[in-house]
């Protein structure tokens, strides 16, 4: 993602029509990164616990999609 968001301003207007190829792809990831799977800490955190057999971790609780954005 930070490779594509950094060559981005140099791609020019036409990357941004709909069906080029760089816009697919930043919009591809952009989704990718949004996905819940993109938590690396929590599924980190879960994968150690199962590790070290300790305490699975309580149900998670609906998140405003909107916390989701915090990655870069």
């Amino acid at each position: 993602f930070e490779a594509i968001t950094d060559i981005w301003p140099l791609a020019g207007a036409r990357a941004i029509e709909q069906g080029n190829p760089m816009q697919m792809a930043l919009r591809d990831l952009m989704a990718m990164r949004n996905h819940g799977s993109a938590g690396l800490e929590m599924a980190a955190g879960a994968y150690m616990k199962h590790l070290f057999d300790l305490p699975a971790p309580p149900p998670a609780e609906p998140i405003d999609m909107a916390t989701l954005a915090f990655y870069k």
